[in-house]
């Protein structure tokens, strides 16, 4: 029994003998250089938060539309004979545009023309007969029947002569209108119907449709929230300016609005109001408004999808950072600002109005020149540091202060 014992005691001192040198040898395998590398910084991009005087804006969308559209039909019936205009050209006012077949008008005008002088001589006749009448009359010569005979005979060669005239008219009329001419400056559609076609002025379409160029027309639909501020920020700042005289007079007072094309980045075209409705639609909560612009470039054609926009206040200073360094966090805006030595911050923030140039509004605990994550805002979290690098902003993007291309 003892013997058992004490091979057991050998045993188990073997074994620790074994465990302790592992570890030793591990401990001695280490170099203690590489134990104390620091972890790799993480890399993001950050931007200056920027201040500088902006202004806020009222955006909605609408439509443009020319300022003068003409659907050209016939006036009279017959048959095409010409069409004197390549589709889709410039056309002036007064251009010939359609030919219909002036034959037949042509006739009824030079016989209306002819019963208008054969009515002119009956009346010159029964006027030197009426005439001759009155002269009898007051010598006592001639029967009181016969006088009024003459005198009938001049009173209807009168009316025979108006309604020659009328008749005249009419007929000179319809021969002017089998020529159609331009009643607009402005650019042409296609013709609907080509030379040989019958035309009438019951038609369902119309021969073609001329619209204006210039200026072009933007309408818009104001909803009542935004309709309301407009109101009181102008009768906000129509009070402050209460009692300083206008250099350009009352009259000349405008409204300024700024319109965007699809294709367009910030608003480069400037116009006018110079309509708004006079009720706000009750089926809807609008309130339509019209902008005038000149299109000196030709891009503003009729019927194009637009932005448009109206100055809301004075312009004011505000703070701003790139739109792609705020974050939402359960509905709350927030940004990760990088103190000197690099070391991330959560801060929240209330966000404005989004300006041309891609940069936010923003309120909150911040100030102009500090550091704010752009790219990165994933792979951080409050109180680690980081290694930042400059932004870049995206092609198309302006800097605050830089033109853009």
């Amino acid at each position: 029994m003892a013997r058992k014992i004490v091979a057991l005691r050998v045993v188990a001192g073997l074994m620790a003998a074994v465990v302790f040198g592992g570890v030793a040898v591990l401990q001695t395998g280490c170099k203690p250089e590489e134990a104390q590398v620091p972890a790799e910084l993480q890399r993001v991009t950050v931007a200056q938060v920027q201040e500088r005087e902006i202004r806020d804006y009222l955006v909605f969308t609408g439509r443009t539309e020319a300022a003068e559209t003409v659907e050209v039909r016939a006036r009279v019936s017959g048959y095409l004979m010409e069409t004197r205009f390549k589709d889709g050209q410039d056309v002036k006012r007064g251009d010939v545009l359609f030919v219909i077949d002036p034959r037949p008008y042509q006739a009824d005008f030079d016989r209306a023309k002819a019963e208008y002088d054969r009515s002119y001589a009956d009346l010159q006749l029964a006027t030197v007969e009426f005439g001759r009448s009155t002269e009898l009359r007051n010598k006592g010569t001639i029967s009181a029947a016969d006088f009024d005979t003459k005198s009938a005979a001049y009173l209807k060669a009168q009316s025979a002569l108006a309604s020659a005239k009328a008749a005249w008219d009419t007929a000179k009329l319809n021969l002017e209108f089998t020529t159609i001419f331009s009643p607009i400056d402005g650019m042409i559609s296609k013709a609907a119907v080509t030379p040989g076609n019958l035309v009438t002025p019951d038609m369902k379409e119309p021969l073609t449709v001329i619209v204006s160029t210039n200026p072009v027309y933007a309408y818009a639909d104001i909803d009542e929230r935004q309709l309301l501020r407009y109101i009181r920020l102008n009768n906000e700042e129509s009070a402050k300016e209460k009692g300083v005289p206008d250099p350009n007079g009352a009259e000349e007072r405008r409204t300024t609005i700024q319109l965007q094309l699809a294709d367009e980045t910030g608003f480069p075209h400037e116009g006018n109001i110079d309509f708004a409705d006079n009720r706000v639609r009750a089926d809807t909560g609008t309130l339509t408004i019209r902008g005038v612009f000149d299109d000196k470039e030709e891009v503003l054609a009729p019927g194009l999808f637009v932005r448009l926009r109206l100055p809301a206040g004075k312009p004011y200073a505000a703070l701003l950072v790139p739109q792609e360094s705020i974050g939402i966090d359960q509905g709350q805006k927030f940004i990760y600002t990088v103190s000197g030595d690099g070391t991330v911050a959560y801060r929240r923030v209330q966000v404005g109005s989004l300006q041309d140039d891609g940069w936010r509004v923003v309120q909150g605990d911040l100030k102009a020149g500090e550091k704010v994550i752009v790219e990165g805002m994933i792979k951080v979290r409050p109180g680690m540091k980081v290694e930042s690098v400059g932004w870049q902003p995206k092609s198309g993007v302006a800097q605050p202060g830089e033109a853009r291309p």
